[in-house]
């Protein structure tokens, strides 16, 4: 299986982008529904980013509130991540426009 790549390829200020996009209760821009349909845990390569996505998955399917203060709940002992880690996340820089490819 020589050129098969063994890892995806990854991104972690984009994972970071995107939880800071879940996260952020003032953020009207994206459908958080859409976000959950297109991606799974397995596609966040750092396992904080990892607990951290599907916590905010297991809130939005539940219909609470996903944000600093439920995150940390959820995640719980699951990994050891300080609250401070998802208030680190949440003040990452979010996009501020999209790009799409034109044909």
């Amino acid at each position: 299986m020589s050129g098969v790549p063994t890892m995806m390829p990854n991104s972690f200020e984009y994972e970071r982008a995107i939880l800071s996009l879940l996260v952020d209760p003032t953020q009207q821009q994206i459908d958080k529904g859409e976000v959950f349909d297109a991606l799974v845990d397995t596609d966040f390569y750092d396992v904080r980013n990892r607990e951290m996505f599907k916590a905010c998955r297991d809130l939005y399917l539940r219909k609470l509130p996903v944000d600093i203060i439920s995150v940390p709940d959820v995640i719980g002992s699951a990994i050891p991540m300080p609250a401070s880690y998802v208030s680190e996340v949440a003040d990452f820089p979010q996009p501020t426009s999209r790009t799409t490819a034109t044909p």
